[in-house]
């Protein structure tokens, strides 16, 4: 167990589309844990992490919006919100927590909870559906983006908050200090594919790059 912490949990409801989380997740070890699709195995899992009274770690992988952290979406559990801004004023008290979900820095705006330090981040385009969706109903605007894209801008901020964690669990850096390193580290991975001049859109994914350090939240 890390010194800071009496617990450590990496939290990830099951969906196949957010599978690509899971080389994040394993960094965690055992206490990495898929949320099953039931209603048993989330209610199980609110009251771990329910019953963490010293600080500890508590860290969210999945899907989310500005008023809530989305279950587990199969074709025998339908999504719905599993944490939302109740849960978390309570859920959340003095631990550190981060939440890499869509508009969980607007959400962590709506928490009252006195957590200990919080992170979140803006709207993560991590499918080609989710780019399709932006230019329908926010921007009008459709980005020059392929699959290949994509998977390579997952990748780079999976590496980047892999990397982070990395140094806290080697004692090497705080948890408040995390999403400074987070920015180290995708600004390596912006630099390295705006130098792949053989990469056609490598100006696009370096944007969604950008966007995603910038949007990023600690508080």
């Amino acid at each position: 167990m890390h010194s800071d912490y009496s617990n450590i949990i990496c939290i990830h409801p099951k969906d196949n589309t957010t599978d690509f989380l899971k080389p994040l997740g394993e960094i965690f070890h055992v206490n990495y844990l898929i949320v099953e699709d039931n209603e048993e195995a989330h209610a199980e899992i609110l009251l771990l992490i329910e019953s963490f009274t010293e600080k500890s770690l508590v860290v969210f992988l999945g899907h989310g919006h500005t008023y809530g952290l989305a279950s587990s979406n199969t074709e025998s559990f339908t999504t719905q919100v599993f944490i939302d801004i109740t849960k978390a004023n309570k859920l959340f008290t003095n631990h550190d927590v981060l939440l890499l979900a869509c508009r969980s820095s607007e959400f962590i705006g709506n928490i009252n909870s006195v957590y200990n330090s919080i992170v979140g981040f803006g709207n993560i385009l991590s499918s080609l559906d989710e780019v399709s969706n932006e230019a329908l109903y926010e921007t009008g605007f459709y980005r020059n983006l392929e699959q290949l894209d994509i998977d390579y801008f997952n990748k780079s901020y999976i590496d980047a908050i892999s990397k982070s964690f990395m140094l806290v669990f080697e004692n090497k850096i705080k948890f408040n200090q995390i999403s400074s390193y987070i920015s180290y580290f995708l600004n390596k991975s912006i630099n390295l594919i705006l130098r792949q001049m053989n990469k056609e859109n490598r100006v696009e994914v370096a944007r969604l790059l950008f966007e995603f350090r910038n949007e990023m939240v600690l508080k």
